[in-house]
C-alpha cells in the first residue's frame, strides 16, 4: 500500500471515519482528485492505490488502537502532574 494511502487513512480513521465503505469512498476521491489529477488512473487490480477492504480494516485498527493509547497516555500524564505538583 502507498505511503499517501496509509496516511490518509490514518487522517480519515482519527476524524472518525469508521466503516470501510466510508473509507473506500474517501480514498477513491483522494486517489482521483490528489494522487493522479488529471492522470490515467492505475488499474483496479493495482493493490498499491486501490487496497483490499483487509487491509483497509488492518490499516483503522492500527491507527485505532495507537490513538486509543496516546489518549490514555496523555490523560494519565495530566492526572499525575496535577496530583503531584
Amino acid at each position: 500500500m502507498d505511503v499517501r494511502i496509509k496516511d490518509k487513512i490514518t487522517e480519515l480513521t482519527g476524524i472518525g471515519v469508521r466503516r470501510v465503505s466510508e473509507m473506500r469512498r474517501h480514498l477513491r476521491h483522494f486517489v482521483e482528485t490528489v494522487l493522479f489529477d488529471g492522470s490515467p488512473l492505475p488499474a483496479q487490480s493495482d493493490a498499491r492505490f486501490w487496497p483490499s477492504s483487509r487491509a483497509i480494516i488492518n490499516c483503522m485498527y492500527r491507527t485505532a488502537v495507537s490513538l486509543r493509547c496516546d489518549t490514555h497516555c496523555i490523560y494519565y500524564t495530566s492526572c499525575y502532574l496535577t496530583h503531584y505538583k
